[in-house]
This record gives structure tokens, sequence and C-alpha cells, in this order.
């Protein structure tokens, strides 16, 4: 198998969860910077491994046995790391600075524990993460870039951008080399299961620019022919 997956989650014991839904709004806050790992790195790596998901798994409230450093594949396809997790020390946390130190301290952590064992590309994803922070904690790729019209000139990319609280989906249309119009057209949770092949298709249709998706239109706009000046009303 390949690696092709990280991320990070908070195991709490239920009565001493700060709220119902932290573990998951937990797991979303991080999602911006291991997509870009994903991507950048693991993606391009293809690092051949028994499992293809790192979970790194964050555990507070628990019986001592349940609180152990480990380190083990499972489900057959998920090398799980076990960590303890400071809840109190976390909550304090107030800015990104202090946020994607702990991420680091955590990555850290969670390798040692590992060691060299499962044939984990520690290095390649830590170097990863550094240059993450290096482009201050962008996270922007190209979903889907399309000639829109050959003797317009007319060409739409779309955009995605990931952040520690929405994914933004943006389209960018160009008159030759020209941008002559750019709009956020879909913004939603940081979460795969809503982003995930967002965009499927984009084409002209009666004078406007359709943008389809697996769920269908997203977005529906008029556009300017080549015979006339180029403006896009918001």
């Amino acid at each position: 198998m390949v690696i092709k997956r990280i991320f990070i989650k908070a195991e709490i014991e239920h009565s001493k969860a700060p709220h119902r839904n932290f573990s998951y709004k937990f797991y979303l806050r991080s999602r911006h910077i291991f997509n870009f790992i994903e991507r950048e790195c693991l993606r391009k790596l293809k690092q051949v491994a028994g499992y293809d998901t790192i979970s790194i798994e964050l555990r507070y409230g628990f019986e001592s046995p349940y609180m152990q450093r480990t380190a083990e594949v499972v489900y057959l396809n998920v090398l799980r790391i076990t960590l303890p997790f400071n809840l109190e020390e976390y909550r304090q946390l107030s800015t990104m600075d202090e946020y994607y130190a702990f991420i680091e301290q955590t990555l850290i952590d969670a390798f040692e524990v590992v060691g060299d064992r499962f044939n984990l590309p520690s290095h390649e994803i830590l170097e990863s993460y550094h240059n993450f922070l290096l482009q201050g904690g962008e996270n922007t790729w190209t979903l889907l870039s399309k000639v829109l019209d050959k003797e317009g000139k007319l060409k739409i990319q779309l955009k995605g951008r990931l952040t520690e609280s929405n994914f933004i989906l943006e389209s960018l249309l160009y008159k030759g080399k020209t941008l002559i119009d750019s709009q956020a057209i879909f913004t939603g949770d940081p979460d795969e299961l809503i982003f995930s092949k967002i965009a499927k298709e984009v084409h002209l249709h009666d004078g406007s620019i359709v943008i389809s998706g697996k769920n269908g239109i997203i977005k529906r706009f008029p556009v300017e022919t080549e015979t006339s000046p180029p403006h896009l009303p918001h």
C-alpha cells in the first residue's frame, strides 16, 4: 500500500469532553495543515508501507492502560499512534503560532513513538510541515482549469483554499493573461466529506458559465462574449 492520508484526532472520555462537538472541531481545525502534507508530500512521495493512513490519536480522561504511548497497525490499513493529551494546556492556546507549535510537538512526539518502525516517512512529513509554515500557513491549490472559449481566449480556474475554519472555492476568470473576475462561489467547513471533488465540470451555456459538482450546479453566472467588453456582475 501507498501512504495517502494523515490526520490528528482527540479521543476524550465522554463525561470529560468540553462540549459535544469538541473532537470533531479538533479534527477540522488541523485539516488545512494535513491536507497540505497529503498533497505536497505523501502524494508525491508514494511511500510504500503496510498501511495507507496515519492516525495520531490524542487521548484524555481514560484509565492508565488506555493512555500509553503506542504505535500499531489496525484495521488492516491504519497506523494508529497513541499519545496522552493535555486538554487544559490545549485549551489555553490563544494564537495560531501557539497552535502550530502544538502541532509540531505532537508530530515529533508521535514519530518518536514509532522510531524506525513501520516504514514511516517521518522526516519528509516534518519537512512538509515546515514548508507549510514557511508559506505562512497558506493551503491553496487548483482544482480545475479549463479554456472556455479559444477564440475569445477565455479561461477559468477553480481554486480551493483551506483555512483553520473554512474551505473556500474560488473562481478566477481570465481573458488571455488578464484576470477579469474573481469570486468566492462556495464556503463551508474544512471537511473533505464536504469539499472533496466538489467541482467536477465547468462549461458555457446560453451566455453563462455553469459550475457543476457532485450534487448538481454550484454556481451559474453570466459572461460577456468575445465581441463585447469583458465584465461580470457580482
